[in-house]
């Protein structure tokens, strides 16, 4: 059509029946805005006297191909974590209907389903065991049958709920009321808390009775735990002004309240506040990673080796108060996010852990993106994971890959001088397994003695020799089977039963980092500047180690390799030709000094409780070891634990 009208006629309608009219509009291949339209219908040729319909039918036209392209999912968001529930929150650049895959593993198995068209999704997830691993994937459809999927994602319940539940009662001390009359008290906090505060601010309230104010407490984490206010006027009256001001906060949001317990033992709480403590960004520290009890070491490079489909556990300390730590990963060569790991702050430890997941092969960098409660919000590159296409079995005839061929790995007791089956439970792995349809298998192993055995229907058995690994490592050798023997009986050929056994050499992996990697190296630069506070009572700087050879150690008591390494230290802290400096970081003096005294460590270490060091030293795993030369210039770094001799050669000559 040319022209801005169309006629078209012919055609009959008989009385009491109706024409549906639709009218489909093309516009040369670019998209015009809306129009108003007109449709006259008329029962003369010539168009004498038409009915009409007219109207804004707000729609424009476009000369493009049908929608082909599915949503766009972006701006993951979990919250509200509780150790049985969590809302997870997202984004699609169109509207689409709302579904979450979930489970223990990246099979899922259970699904939360919304299928209103939106562009803003959230649902809950409900039902959760605690202190449990949990992956899920995202899924939207628009309003065309387009599908968008997000990467496999992970988040770790925590024991705890987060909210714990408020128990008011008598005071621990305080004599059992008896109740005389039934009318509580009220109680309202006065100071308004809605502002970050970079001191513990002084909190004012009142609380009235009709016959008299026993006692009043407050807490700052809800409800759990009640202590006496500092200063509280009248007691026994029925109107009583009280102040109270919160001991040994660190950064962070604390879930305020008062509590009155009037003469007949009757109680009220307050409405809750969130107090906020803003004195420091949220920042985060070196990590450990674990795969069941066993920790992964990383390369001198700092690059930590896996492989794809095996979980690992990641935990790191942080400080400033953050409320929420997610690491993404992101692709080392084309920079593009992946998979979100969100991490859970544990009630006892004050610790985040998560669960780090991979299904391609690949470079990441792990970003924490970590914000606290006035908002703040950082970033910081935490570690580099490499990981390693899964290994196959193969057809040694053809190549092809054999689907369902059985593995066993054998484990040498250590104690007993026995071969049994290496139990992978407990490292969050199947033995035996079955090769997939693809022929692949994953077998990531801590340190130990092994042997493999391979059997398939139709192939020789295999058996590997043995074995050792000094370090978790994941096997990545490929495995070729040979067929067994074959009869042609004219309708199909019968393999006969095979005697024989294959042996082959299994190469555990050398994790040799990977040529792409760019190395973040201090090598060669002067080190950082500090000046940190020693359990003995001294300020240490950089600019005083200058004059000797010195190994800068970072250390943790809650890192089981780093304090591993306590003991070597403290031995070469007697050598007065060297410097050696343990320096502990987001861990508060008292808590290292007791640590230290119980373990009888005479050891002196640096207190770095604020985080100046971690981001200035690109620290990423714990223990990590800098040594420097009499010039104040790194020279070498390991991470890792290492021996006395490790240390002293590294030392010599510097």
């Amino acid at each position: 059509m040319t022209n801005d009208y169309l006629t078209l006629g012919g055609g009959t309608i008989s009385p009491s029946e109706s024409l549906d009219l639709v009218v489909v509009a093309a516009s040369g291949g670019s998209e015009v805005p809306s129009a108003d339209w007109t449709v006259e219908v008329s029962d003369d040729y010539g168009g004498a006297n038409p009915f009409s319909c007219s109207g804004d039918l707000d729609t424009a036209i476009s000369g493009q191909a049908p929608d082909s392209t599915p949503p766009t999912i972006s701006d993951i968001s979990p919250s509200a974590l509780t150790s049985t529930s969590i809302t997870i929150s997202w984004t699609t650049d169109e509207p689409a209907t709302s579904r979450i895959y979930y489970g223990l593993d990246e099979d899922y198995g259970s699904e939360k389903e919304n299928f209103t068209l939106k562009t803003s999704h959230s649902l809950t997830l409900s039902n959760l065991t605690p202190n449990t691993g949990y992956h899920y994937q995202i899924e939207s459809v628009d309003a065309v049958g387009n599908t968008g999927y997000s990467e496999d994602n992970t988040f770790l319940t925590p024991l705890y709920s987060a909210t714990p539940t408020l128990s008011p009662g008598t005071a621990p001390g305080q004599k059992k009321l008896i109740q005389t009359e039934k009318i509580p008290p009220t109680i309202k906090i006065s100071t308004l808390l809605n502002q970050p505060f970079k001191e513990v601010p002084k909190i004012a309230g009142e609380a009235a009775d009709n016959s008299g104010v026993y006692s009043i407490e407050y807490s700052t984490d809800g409800g759990k735990n009640w202590l006496p206010a500092d200063k509280v006027g009248s007691l026994g009256g029925k109107e009583v002004k009280f102040e109270f001001t919160p001991k040994n906060l660190e950064d962070g949001d604390y879930i305020t309240l008062a509590r009155v317990t009037d003469t007949s033992g009757n109680t009220a709480v307050s409405d809750k506040q969130t107090l906020v403590i803003d004195r420091l960004p949220p920042l985060v520290g070196g990590s450990v990673v674990a795969i069941g009890p066993q920790i992964l070491e990383p390369s001198n490079q700092g690059v930590l080796f896996s492989i794809a489909g095996v979980d690992q556990k990641i935990t790191l300390a942080a400080t400033g108060g953050p409320t929420s730590i997610n690491l993404m990963a992101k692709n080392a060569t084309s920079g593009r996010e992946s998979s979100l790991f969100s991490l859970t702050k544990s009630v006892d430890t004050g610790l985040w852990s998560g669960i780090l997941s991979f299904k391609k092969a690949g470079t990441y960098s792990l970003v924490a993106n970590s914000t606290d409660g006035a908002g703040n919000k950082l970033t910081r590159e935490l570690s580099t994971v490499f990981i390693k296409n899964l290994p196959r079995v193969l057809n040694k005839d053809n190549g092809q890959p054999v689907e369902k061929a059985k593995l066993t790995l054998y484990y040498l007791e250590p104690e007993s001088k026995t071969w049994v089956v290496w139990d992978g439970a407990p490292y969050g792995q199947e033995n035996p397994q079955e090769t997939s349809s693809d022929g692949s298998y994953r077998l990531l192993v801590p340190v130990g003695k092994y042997y493999l055995k391979v059997e398939k229907t139709g192939f020789q058995t295999l058996i590997s020799e043995m074995f050792e690994v000094d370090k978790p490592t994941p096997l990545t050798s490929d495995i070729n089977l040979k067929e067994t023997f074959k009869i042609d009986l004219g309708l199909g050929k019968l393999s006969l039963p095979s005697f024989s056994v294959q042996k082959i050499t299994i190469n555990p992996e050398t994790n040799k980092s990977p040529k792409t990697l760019q190395e973040k190296s201090l090598v060669s630069k002067e080190v950082p500047l500090f000046s940190i506070p020693s359990t003995n009572g001294q300020e240490v700087n950089s600019v005083s180690l200058r004059g000797k050879p010195t190994v800068i150690s970072f250390i943790t008591t809650w890192s089981p390799a780093a304090k591993e390494q306590l003991p070597m230290l403290e031995s070469l802290q007697k050598n007065h030709d060297i410097n050696v400096v343990p320096i502990s970081t987001f861990e508060n003096l008292a808590k290292v000094a007791v640590y230290t005294k119980i373990a009888g460590y005479d050891l002196d270490i640096l207190i770095d409780k604020d985080g100046q060091t971690p981001e200035a030293f690109n620290l990423q795993s714990l223990p990590t070891h800098y040594f420097v030369s009499r010039r104040g210039i790194i020279k070498k770094v390991l991470v890792g634990v290492l021996s006395k001799e490790e240390i002293l050669n590294s030392l010599g000559g510097l």
